[in-house]
């Protein structure tokens, strides 16, 4: 997870950070909501609807509508290595949400089988703990 190195370097200061397991829907129109944030704003956060074997996931921690991170400003951020929780609001900047309307959304792909999610859960394990397995 290294991608965040890059951040500093990117031609615009808004930019996008989606893991490949996940799809912007297209009535997510982020271009149009873009143009009416305002100036303190460094995080934009859109609802993400996490899916399993291919259907939308309901009633667990991680089912329901969920909230995540998928914009942001380079001039109102920090950055570090955590890929979940590196991207940090400075101070006197704040962070806003694109509300959930039916079809704008985040669909994130997380698992199609059970094997595959053990397989994240060893990767996450071993990334969090160097050594491990």
């Amino acid at each position: 997870m290294h991608h965040h190195k890059y951040i500093p370097s990117l031609k615009h200061n808004w930019f996008i950070l989606i893991d490949p397991d996940k799809r912007i829907m297209p009535a997510l129109s982020i271009g149009a909501f873009l143009q009416t944030v305002a100036a303190d704003i460094a995080a934009i956060r859109v609802t993400m609807i996490n899916h399993f074997k291919g259907k939308a996931l309901k009633g667990t921690t991680y089912g329901g509508i969920v909230y995540a991170r998928i914009l942001d400003f380079k001039p109102g951020i920090s950055i570090d290595d955590d890929v979940h929780n590196g991207i940090r609001v400075l101070p006197g900047f704040d962070k806003t949400k694109i509300w959930f309307e039916m079809e704008n959304y985040d669909r994130h792909l997380w698992c199609n089988s059970w094997a595959q999610l053990l397989r994240q859960a060893q990767a996450l394990f071993a990334w969090r703990r160097p050594g491990a397995l």
